[in-house]
């Protein structure tokens, strides 16, 4: 229950970081779609019942965390920055959980789209084509 609790504040936390605000307060086009993509958004497709991965975005900013739903443990956490040009999805990792910091730094690049609930993304310049459905 405790690791649980320590969870849900770590992901409010998360929340209150992505959606604050950066130096440069513009936000780049098409705002529509940054628009729909703020929130936090759940993956399709999962190896394992028990495994749940959740991305969030803020204006300028996201981060994903995938976890045990049973245990609570966290897998891995990680997010950082991103750029939005037409469908053009670019997103930086900044900052990173114990497991993962060797992905700081790195950049991925992808084509996204919105229908309704569903967020689709095509790597560009990797192998992460992912459904994520919004959460409710």
């Amino acid at each position: 229950m405790l690791i649980y609790r320590f969870f849900l504040l770590f992901i409010c936390a998360s929340l209150v970081t992505l959606t604050s605000c950066s130096e440069d307060d513009s936000v780049a086009e098409p705002v529509e779609l940054r628009q729909a993509m703020l929130g936090t958004w759940v993956l399709a497709e999962s190896s394992a019942d028990d495994i749940t991965r959740l991305k969030y975005w803020g204006l300028d900013r996201w981060a994903i965390t995938n976890f045990n739903t049973t245990t609570g443990e966290v897998i891995f956490h990680h997010g950082g920055t991103y750029t939005l040009s037409g469908n053009e999805y670019t997103e930086t990792i900044t900052f990173a959980a114990e497991g993962t910091q060797d992905l700081i730094g790195t950049t991925y690049s992808f084509e996204i789209e919105i229908h309704g609930n569903t967020f689709t993304q095509r790597g560009t310049d990797n192998t992460f084509n992912e459904q994520w459905i919004r959460s409710q």
